[in-house]
């Protein structure tokens, strides 16, 4: 049987006198209350070297105060320091009972001092209630590590409801929620420290078309490939990329000006003609292709997300209107 499968009856009583015949007596003590596990040593050192080995599954010590090579109490310290034995009970027992030995047995770490010669009774509910205490330790540690577990796997769980909450699940980008709370967060960045911040609304030309023609299978890969290519064209980890709702996407560039949103939709449209998915009811194209509306704004003209939302939406018509396949750039022209 294996130290973890266990009972604490089933845990090893060890004995540590230098006289034989206490051990004796003890041992005959112990089996006759019921304690089948008990081991016995006379020298100390043996003891401690055996104990803190890890090997013996220890419910118990008890020894004796008086030894020649080792006292009681210098035994008792150094168990109290072996990390496998810090929290099983020691008991020392001793023809010896002035108060300041005493006091000196509990202060090196002891829970308990019988005096000899034993009394069975005495002894035997001592033993039991040193059990009993060991027994209630190892209980309310098993129920802390539970609980320490659980609290590991609702954190866990917690976090995957979180990105869950924030992620679209057709294209593993960010939502519209995430979207938000981000854009907000940018906008008070760029307000606070008078920096400039870049929206990019990329939209999918003539996409319902592609759907009638393709089918809503091959328009639901058509997205997933778009989400890797918009992945592959921002080169900053806090830049956002966010599914905006349909087949429209959000590119929300931090501390990022017009030179830098050039720069993004430029590698978006290349990115996009690399994936060379086939639109035959295209009117300009027979590849797919994006339209682009670009809205930059900076902490000196303060706009709330809709200001900033709404001047990219009307680029991004005035893309569409011109042709399509293309970027217009715009700025906010009034503060909130």
């Amino acid at each position: 049987m294996n130290k973890t499968a266990r009972s604490a009856r089933d845990e090893e009583i060890v004995i540590v006198d230098d006289s034989p015949a206490f051990l004796r007596a003890l041992e005959a003590h112990l089996r006759h209350f019921g304690h089948a596990h008990v081991r016995s040593f006379q020298n100390p050192r043996q003891a401690l070297d055996a104990l803190g080995s890890g090997e013996l599954a220890v419910g118990l010590v008890i020894v004796d105060l008086l030894m020649p090579e080792m006292s009681g109490i210098e035994v008792v310290k150094a168990l109290k320091r072996l990390p496998n034995m810090m929290d099983v009970p020691v008991i020392v027992v001793s023809t010896h009972d002035e108060e300041e030995a005493v006091e000196e047995t509990f202060f090196a770490g002891a829970m308990d001092y019988i005096g000899k010669p034993l009394r069975k009774l005495e002894l035997k509910a001592r033993v039991r209630n040193a059990l009993r205490l060991r027994a209630a330790l190892e209980a309310r540690k098993a129920h802390e590590r539970q609980l320490a577990e659980l609290n590991v796997s609702l954190a866990r769980a917690n976090a995957e409801l979180h990105r869950l909450s924030v992620t679209d699940p057709l294209t593993g980008l960010h939502n519209r929620r995430y979207f938000d709370d981000a854009v907000e967060k940018t906008l008070s960045l760029a307000a606070r420290h008078g920096t400039e911040a870049t929206l990019l609304i990329v939209d999918v030309d003539y996409f319902k078309a592609f759907n009638d023609t393709r089918g809503h299978l091959e328009g639901d890969q058509c997205l997933r490939s778009l989400a890797e290519a918009l992945r592959d064209s921002v080169g900053r980890a806090h830049d956002i990329i966010a599914r905006f709702g349909g087949e429209e996407f959000a590119v929300l560039l931090p501390s990022t000006g017009e030179s830098g949103a050039r720069a993004v939709s430029g590698r978006i449209h290349d990115n996009v003609q690399r994936l060379d998915i086939p639109h035959p009811t295209s009117e300009i194209s027979d590849r797919l292709t994006v339209s682009i509306g670009s809205s930059t704004v900076t902490g000196e003209l303060p706009v709330d997300e809709k200001e900033l939302v709404d001047t990219a939406d009307r680029a991004l018509y005035v893309a569409k209107e011109s042709g399509r396949n293309r970027t217009v750039f715009s700025r906010p022209k009034r503060p909130v």
